[in-house]
């Protein structure tokens, strides 16, 4: 097999014992096109995804005097003690992304 073989993921190696089902991956998403978007959403998943990042927000903006002190805190400490990490992601995402552009197979 070469390099630019594409090979279906979905087909496990070698012998297999399948399940018998007749569930289909994806199967109670909720498929919607936006322009040109098209989204894909799981019901649950996004369900309470959407309501805890909504909650976050109300929350924050509702007591913004009791969490400004905390926040304040929180990227005092961030940027005091992990400054290391975002210097290193930033120099390990550029190249990988140079590199990725560079040997791209397509």
């Amino acid at each position: 097999m070469g390099v630019h073989d594409k090979k279906d993921p979905m087909v496990p190696d070698g012998e297999v014992n399948p399940i018998d089902t007749d569930y289909q991956i994806g199967q109670d998403n909720i498929e919607l096109k936006i322009g040109p978007f098209g989204l894909d959403i799981h019901n649950r998943v996004f369900l309470i995804s959407a309501l805890a990042v909504v909650a976050f927000v109300i929350l924050t903006v509702a007591f913004q005097s009791h969490v400004e002190p905390l926040f304040t805190h929180l990227r005092n400490w961030l940027t005091g003690n992990l400054d290391w990490f975002f210097i290193s992601a930033g120099n390990i995402f550029c190249p990988t992304v140079l590199v990725l552009n560079y040997f791209s197979p397509g």
